[in-house]
C-alpha cells in the first residue's frame, strides 16, 4: 500500500493501492467546524481507478476498507482543467469538526504494464475546506511509486472509461510488448473475448463478474500499430473473429479449439463476435526497439444497459 511521504517500487502491471491520510487540527478547547470540505487525489496517467477493487479492497482483519469516491473525473487534473490520461477523484466530507478523525481514503488503481522501467508515477493528494489558513503544503501530498519491469512478454488493457454512461460506446485498447534486454520473442498470438452473462466460469478468471442488460457488439474491425504509432511492414497481422458461445472459448491460443472466421468471411456483419484473434506476422523485437510492441483499439457499442450494470474485460 502506497503511504503518505513515501516512495516506492512496484512491478509494472501490478496493482497500487493509495492510502490518504488527513486531519482537520485545532489548538481550541472547542474546535470550530470547517464547511464544505472535501478530498482530492490526482491520479497520473500511468494509473487508472479500479472501482471495483477499491470498494471490496480489504485489510488484513478481512475488514472492506476501500473508499470509493464520490466523484470521478477523467482527463481532468487537480484544478479541474482538461489533462488527458489524468483522472481527478473528490471525496465530499461536507461539515467537520476540528480534531474529529477522518477515515483514510483507500483507493485501489491497475498499473501500465507497458510502462517503461524506472517510469515514475506520481499521485497528488490534498485536503479542502472554505476557510482553511494552513499552507498548501501542509494540506497536500505527493506520493511516488517507480514502476519496475522485468524481462519478459508484457500485456496491458484498458478502456476509454471505467465508469461509463448507459448505453455508450467502450473504447477497449490491447498493448503487449517484449521487455527482454536481450533476445527478440516469437510472433504472438492475442486472444480477447467479450464481456457475457458468466464470464467466471473455467474458462475465465473475471471478477467480479459481468452483469448487464441488453448486448454488446464489436462495431468493426480493430486496428493495430506499432507503440508509436507507426504501421511500418504491414500487414502487422491478421484479426479473425468467433460467433462460439463465449462460455466456451479458451483464452489460451495454445488451446483454443473454437471457429476463427476472417472478416471477408464475416461478410460485414459484426454483430454476432463473441471474440476477436490476432495472429502477428511479426516478432517482437528486444527492448528498446521501434518493434517491441504493439498496440490494438477496437469499439463495443452497448445497447439496453441500465446504471449499476457492470461489464468485466481482462
Amino acid at each position: 500500500m502506497a503511504v503518505p511521504d513515501n516512495t516506492a517500487s512496484t512491478l509494472a502491471g501490478k496493482q497500487i493501492v493509495w492510502k490518504i491520510n488527513t486531519a482537520i487540527q485545532s489548538l481550541l478547547e472547542n474546535p470550530a467546524s470547517e464547511t464544505n470540505v472535501k478530498i482530492i487525489q490526482e491520479l497520473p496517467p500511468e494509473a487508472f481507478y479500479n472501482q471495483s477493487c477499491t470498494l471490496n479492497y480489504k485489510d488484513a482483519d478481512d475488514n472492506v476498507i476501500g473508499t470509493p469516491a464520490d466523484r470521478v473525473q477523467s482527463n481532468t487534473d487537480r484544478n479541474g482543467d482538461a489533462a488527458t490520461g489524468y483522472t481527478l477523484l473528490t471525496w465530499y466530507l461536507g461539515t467537520v469538526v476540528g480534531n474529529d478523525p477522518i477515515t483514510p481514503r483507500v483507493v485501489c488503481t491497475d498499473s501500465d504494464s507497458l510502462t517503461p522501467n524506472g517510469t515514475a508515477v506520481v499521485s497528488y493528494s490534498e485536503i479542502k475546506g472554505d476557510s482553511f489558513v494552513s499552507a498548501l503544503s501542509q494540506r497536500s501530498d505527493l506520493h511516488t511509486i517507480s514502476l519496475e519491469q522485468v524481462g519478459s512478454i508484457q500485456v496491458f488493457k484498458k478502456v476509454d472509461e471505467a465508469l461509463d454512461d448507459v448505453n455508450d460506446a467502450q473504447v477497449y485498447t490491447i498493448s503487449w510488448g517484449n521487455f527482454a534486454p536481450s533476445f527478440a520473442i516469437d510472433a504472438p498470438t492475442i486472444i480477447d473475448v467479450f464481456p457475457f452473462i458468466g464470464d467466471d466460469g473455467k474458462n475465465s478468471t473475471r471478477t467480479p463478474a459481468s452483469n448487464f442488460s441488453g448486448t454488446i457488439i464489436l462495431d468493426s474491425a480493430p486496428t493495430v500499430t506499432w507503440s508509436d504509432g507507426s504501421v511500418d511492414a504491414e500487414p502487422l497481422g491478421t484479426w479473425f473473429y468467433t460467433k462460439d458461445a463465449p462460455a466456451t472459448i479458451n483464452h489460451d491460443p495454445d488451446n483454443n479449439t473454437s471457429t476463427w472466421l476472417t472478416e471477408a468471411e464475416l461478410i460485414g456483419d459484426f454483430s454476432t463476435v463473441t471474440g476477436i484473434k490476432f495472429v502477428s506476422n511479426h516478432q517482437l523485437e528486444k527492448g528498446g526497439d521501434p518493434h517491441q510492441s504493439m498496440i490494438a483499439t477496437f469499439t463495443l457499442n452497448a445497447s439496453g444497459n441500465k446504471p449499476d450494470d457492470v461489464y468485466t474485460n481482462i
